[in-house]
């Protein structure tokens, strides 16, 4: 905790929401574009460390429940929020991506990556979930060892440089 959040200032918490099924009237049919709102909670660090977790949930399902149609609307043209200090949750599994068909066998694959940094905003990692058979993992892995060091016989734990980690970890 940084001493701006031991003086108590309040940081916003982002949520990601689908706006679709909150527009009246709907969007037209067809309409394949980005149709999100981040609407935000506010809180104080000290505030989620001293309450259950259950805090921190109500906050953030409250701030969905005020993303209404008359919100997604007023922030049509807005710039983007600031992300500065900010902290931002977002939960894909009823975005409806294992639905889209394009008329080309089924939905297309998707993929998702996190960036983490530390409070300077430099990059500590990334991210990358993946999931493929067995056999694909193994050649996968080893690809990127040579990629990385290009050395097939180094072991995950050899990859680090010194100055930045790389981990490679698969669960078959």
């Amino acid at each position: 905790m940084d001493a701006h959040e031991r003086r108590g200032h309040r940081r916003p918490l982002n949520c990601l929401v689908d706006c679709r099924r909150r527009l009246d009237p709907p969007l037209p049919d067809g309409y394949y574009g980005n149709a999100v709102v981040w609407p935000a909670t506010v809180s104080v660090a000290t505030d989620l460390l001293g309450n259950p977790l259950k805090h921190a949930v109500e906050l953030v399902r409250r701030a969905k429940s005020e993303a209404s149609g008359e919100y997604v609307r007023s922030t049509i043209g807005r710039r983007k929020f600031p992300v500065t200090r900010t902290y931002e949750v977002s939960e894909f599994t009823r975005m409806g991506f294992d639905r889209v068909d394009y008329g080309i066998e089924g939905s297309p694959p998707t993929s998702y990556y996190s960036v983490s940094r530390d409070s300077k905003g430099e990059i500590m990692g990334i991210l990358v979930p993946m999931c493929l058979p067995e056999k694909a993992m193994e050649v996968f892995e080893e690809e990127l060892r040579v990629m990385l060091k290009g050395d097939a016989n180094l072991s995950c734990e050899e990859l680090g440089d010194g100055k930045s980690e790389i981990f490679i970890k698969s669960e078959l």
